[in-house]
């Protein structure tokens, strides 16, 4: 993160990024430090058989996992550390570079543990959306964040989440 390359802390490094591809299997990684953990880019639908699996991902500064502009991209069982470097556990925006017209929207995030100091654990954009996001069995540890922004509003429980984003459960197990 602009250790080599650029201004320390200000460069925004991806740490494993996938632009434009539908089809992705990210699994069993180490992510320490960086911009961006994961990235996922794109301004199209996620193939269904995508996913980002079993990673642990520590001391990002602005994002562990992001997905800007794909669809229905897939978490599941990953492990984020904020350690107090700034970043968000779960960020869904949108794609406006180069003309490009795609949403976070659909993304499932399932059996992830965010440990998360002065971040929020999940953020939409406010013109992305819940859609059919799944964001069950997932563990958060906020010391003193919030578990999810979506727009403007800010959410502290699980519960007020799902009561003003109405989400309910997914009915995955």
């Amino acid at each position: 993160d602009g250790t080599v390359f650029g201004t320390v802390g200000t460069t925004i490094t991806h740490m494993i990024f996938v632009g434009n591809e539908k089809l992705y299997k990210i699994k069993n990684c180490f992510i320490e430090g960086g911009a961006y953990g994961v990235g996922i880019k794109g301004d199209d639908i996620a193939d269904p058989t995508s996913y980002t699996y079993n990673c642990k991902i520590t001391g990002v500064r602005l994002s562990s996992m992001k997905t800007k502009g794909m669809e229905n991209t897939r978490w599941f069982n990953n492990y984020i550390i904020e350690d107090n470097a700034g970043g968000i556990g779960l960020d869904l925006t949108e794609n406006t570079d180069s003309g490009a017209t795609g949403r976070g929207n659909g993304a499932i995030a399932m059996g992830n543990i965010f440990v998360m100091d002065t971040e929020v654990a999940i953020n939409v954009d406010s013109v992305s959306n819940l859609g059919d996001n799944v964001l069950d069995h997932n563990t958060y540890y906020l010391n003193g964040a919030s578990i999810a922004e979506f727009g403007a509003t800010t959410y502290e429980t699980i519960e007020e989440l799902r009561a003003g984003e109405n989400i309910e459960h997914s009915g995955y197990s």
